[in-house]
């Protein structure tokens, strides 16, 4: 299928939308290992119990100050036939890379596997789940944004220990999936909520306007996970993972992702899809050259797989 980018508005008019395009062939570059589950106990996982397979889903990528690029996302013991899907998504992974560039990080299952973070023991009193963290610099320390709802905060100074500080100031019932973008002097927060995408925004990461509907799906069967907001040469780009009942698989998931754009980053009602991308859950970043890259989880391969992003 071809698509036009077209997207609308005013500030469009004078800077020429694009369509991003996977390039080339995605690298496997982690493969979780082995482990310990920390608990507690759910249906089918005993606390204590080692794991052989685990699988991932919805992540993050930062640099770190060792210099090391570092991935962190949900995690649990992967499900035997019959057993209840997602059971404890509790402690988050973390993974880190092999050498202090990205592309230099594209060898294939060499990120190394970290002790897990944010275990339900290391934050008490919060919801048990762990879920789809997004992770910016902010005042000398890295801050993390998780869910589901009530979204929470959690701060860093070297990604490897991480101090919960509670829920955030968001009037938001149901919500997953949060993705941060800094744009001017604010951050974006996007976040998936039943078949439509909401954003919120904030100066300081402590007070935040009214979360806003910026775009929803148009199938009845659909709902937009995993968003993801870019900003690129004047357009914003709406990346969102399909969760639909209908599909071939009759549970829901896909491995397919759709592009929206447009000139506001809290506006994307209406747009045209102009990309259909094989990616699961993606993660759209940049690495220290500025090149862009996309990520997919469980897709083509157990773990996370990265490929190079271009735009035509």
């Amino acid at each position: 299928m071809a698509f036009v980018a077209t997207c609308g508005g005013a500030e469009l008019t004078r800077s020429k939308a694009s369509v991003p395009v996977i390039a080339g062939d995605y690298v496997h570059i982690y493969a979780p290992q082995g482990d310990v589950f920390s608990g507690p106990d759910t249906q089918d996982l005993k606390t204590g119990t080692y794991y052989a397979s685990w699988q991932p889903n919805d992540h993050c990528f930062v640099k770190g100050p060792d210099g090391r690029w570092h991935a962190f996302g949900i995690t649990h013991p992967e499900s035997q036939p019959g057993q209840r899907r997602h059971q404890g998504e509790y402690a988050l992974f973390h993974a880190e890379s092999p050498a202090d560039t990205v592309e230099g990080s594209l060898t294939p299952q060499s990120w190394a596997d970290k002790p897990k973070v944010l275990a339900p023991a290391q934050r008490p009193g919060e919801n048990i789940n762990g879920h789809a963290p997004t992770i910016v610099k902010h005042e000398g320390l890295y801050k993390m944004i998780y869910g589901p709802c009530p979204f929470r905060l959690a701060v860093s100074e070297d990604l490897y220990t991480w101090t919960p500080k509670g829920p955030l100031g968001i009037h938001e019932k149901s919500g997953r999936d949060p993705g941060l973008l800094m744009w001017k002097d604010a951050y974006i927060l996007a976040y998936c909520a039943g078949n439509a995408v909401k954003a919120t925004t904030s100066k300081n990461l402590v007070d935040w306007t009214e979360p806003v509907e910026i775009y929803r799906g148009d199938v009845a069967t659909y709902q937009c996970e995993s968003p993801t907001v870019v900003h690129r040469d004047g357009v914003f780009y709406l990346f969102w993972c399909l969760w639909d009942t209908a599909n071939k698989n009759g549970n829901g998931y896909d491995e397919r992702s759709f592009v929206v754009c447009s000139d506001n980053p809290l506006d994307f009602i209406g747009r045209p899809v102009i990309a259909e991308l094989a990616t699961h859950a993606p993660e759209i970043f940049q690495d220290e050259k500025q090149n862009w890259f996309i990520s997919s989880v469980q897709y083509p391969a157990r773990g996370i797989s990265v490929a190079r992003l271009t735009w035509k």
